[in-house]
């Protein structure tokens, strides 16, 4: 499967709504957050799009160079291990080091064990635990990649 990234636009909004709100770990944003994170100047959103037309996934980043963080990534279950994922993290990267930033840190939950690895091959480093951190149960990794 090939996917093609673009920058998202609130129209997308719906559809990240519905694929955050299938997956396990994503953070579940309405489409109505999604929309007001897609128009801030401080965050980029990226999707995703299959060669057979749906959305796969999305990524969203919220940056001020030299930093940034990794707010909310998913990928539609249909699209899992497909490498919709690896393709929105790469770009997403390259993106933010195009745009000065050389730090990006994220939370990921303990038991995303699929997030967590895919993090690791990209060099991202475990640098805390916030206990309880998802719905006071479930504890979070914080990570870091220096780019």
């Amino acid at each position: 499967m090939s996917v093609i990234i673009s920058l998202a636009s609130a129209d997308d909004a719906p559809a990240f709504a519905q694929i955050a709100a299938q997956g396990t770990f994503a953070a579940r944003w309405t489409a109505v957050a999604f929309a007001d994170e897609i128009a801030q100047n401080a965050a980029r959103v990226f999707k995703a799009r299959a060669d057979s037309g749906g959305i796969a996934g999305f990524i969203a980043f919220r940056f001020v160079p030299p930093a940034a963080e990794l707010t909310n990534f998913a990928v539609a279950q249909n699209f899992l291990r497909r490498g919709a994922g690896t393709a929105l993290l790469t770009y997403g990267l390259d993106f933010l080091r195009k745009n000065g930033v050389e730090e990006l840190t994220l939370e990921v939950n303990v038991n995303n064990l699929a997030a967590a690895a895919l993090y690791k091959k990209f060099n991202f480093k475990q640098t805390a635990v916030r206990k309880k951190f998802y719905n006071n149960s479930d504890d979070a990794l914080v990570m870091k990649a220096v780019l």
